[in-house]
């Protein structure tokens, strides 16, 4: 995909087959074009779109191409795409129903690893000409091939693991391998704190004394209603009761307990593992691994020789 301040293209490459199966040609003017060019695999067409600004081009290529992709006989398993906000919205909330409309399986959307790991290493280097970060600049590369390591050596989906394993890393750069925050024990606590404090809350009252309804439609039941009483607002009254306590209670308990809640954070795995792998061995995984194919992104569609694209288009 390419943009100028005229003319945007928007391309769509399919990765099973090794070949670009649409183009959208988008034209910030008053015309409108229809252009089709015909390939020797398949057909693609071009379309010239009028759009108010060249920052609109890339969004309204993704509606051009999607459209024309879901009106085929093709199969699509995931979409790999940039961080467009635009975009993902649309991935997110209009593409699920559009293909449950269709009888087709639900798209899963990716972004690119490539764009995200360019953008982790253009921060860096900003940050690296601070003064007195200089040393984060030696960092950089390593950072990005971390990035990748933690995506590709995770499950689709499994966000929290792959934040978990950035972080640690954050924590080797800082040189702190043990006392990690336990920030996540700390959430718990106030998850719970909020939940027993607002457990049982009035309901609303309409002007005749009766109970006020509330009306929901969660997705579960896809269009089905569910009623509840509405309830008085949230109480947070036990944020003071949290601070009067931190006033009151000496640093010697705080510390006490600070120390007790860290017992149960377990150590860094490196300092568990008695039976270490010796690096001859960790270096032949490596070798094998770096000869297997890795497949991040399922099939887009199914391995159909490419003389049979033009007929399901």
């Amino acid at each position: 995909m390419g943009h100028s301040a005229k003319y945007g293209t928007y391309t769509i490459f399919c990765c099973t087959i090794g070949y670009i199966i649409h183009i959208v040609l988008v034209q910030q003017s008053d015309l409108f074009h229809v252009i089709k060019w015909h390939f020797v695999y398949n057909i693609i067409t071009l379309l010239a779109n009028q759009t108010r600004s060249s920052s609109a081009m890339e969004f309204t290529g993704h509606q051009k191409a999607f459209a024309f992709l879901l009106g085929t006989a093709m199969i699509l398993k995931a979409f790999i795409s940039d961080r467009h906000s635009q975009i993902a919205k649309r991935m997110k909330d209009e593409c699920p129903k559009k293909c449950k409309e269709l009888g087709k399986p639900v798209i899963d959307h990716f972004f690119d690893l490539w764009n995200i790991g360019k953008k982790i290493q253009k921060l860096l280097t900003k940050f690296s000409k601070e003064k007195g970060m200089e040393s984060i600049g030696r960092w950089r590369k390593a950072c990005v091939r971390h990035f990748y390591w933690l995506v590709t050596s995770s499950q689709t989906k499994l966000q929290e693991v792959i934040l978990a394993k950035f972080k640690s890393f954050q924590y080797h750069i800082l040189n702190q391998h043990t006392n990690i925050p336990i920030r996540l024990i700390n959430k718990n606590i106030l998850a719970a704190l909020h939940f027993n404090w607002n457990l049982n809350r009035e309901s609303l009252k309409d002007g005749q004394g009766n109970a006020k309804l509330r009306l929901t439609y969660p997705n579960l039941k896809e269009g089905e209603g569910t009623v509840r009483e509405a309830r008085v607002k949230q109480n947070y009254d036990y944020v003071a009761k949290i601070y009067e306590t931190l006033v009151k209670t000496p640093k010697e308990e705080l510390q006490r307990l600070e120390d007790e809640l860290k017992t149960e954070v377990t150590e860094p795995l490196h300092n568990m593992l008695k039976d270490k792998e010796s690096k001859a061995e960790a270096a032949q995984k490596f070798l094998s691994r770096k000869k297997r194919e890795t497949n991040i992104c399922p099939p887009t569609c199914s391995r159909t020789p490419s003389r049979t694209l033009s007929v399901l288009l």
